[in-house]
């Protein structure tokens, strides 16, 4: 199956097997976190609260701290029910 038709399965199938399937590439993400990882997450929001705010305003976009990120410094995501930027491209 092409790139581009498999992505189109996906994105259409919402469950596998009894799974419920999601894009790892929409906002709303929710991965399970321990109290520990909650903690953290809750801290870093106060920390980077100022440079969210800054970002928004230069990128007039959502701007949030995220649990999805381990190496990388951002991510771009694409609204919960929109096409993802690399179908965009493509169509």
């Amino acid at each position: 199956m092409t790139s581009k038709r498999s992505k189109l399965v996906v994105q259409q199938l919402k469950e596998f097997e009894g799974k419920q399937l999601v894009s790892v590439t929409k906002e709303g993400l929710e991965l399970p976190e321990d109290e520990v990882e909650t903690k953290k997450r809750e801290e870093d929001k106060t920390k980077y609260e100022n440079l969210c705010k800054v970002m928004k305003d230069i990128l007039d976009k959502k701007v949030v701290v995220s649990n999805r990120l381990v190496e990388s410094p951002c991510c771009v995501v694409t609204s919960q029910y929109g096409w993802t930027a690399n179908m965009e491209r493509i169509s």
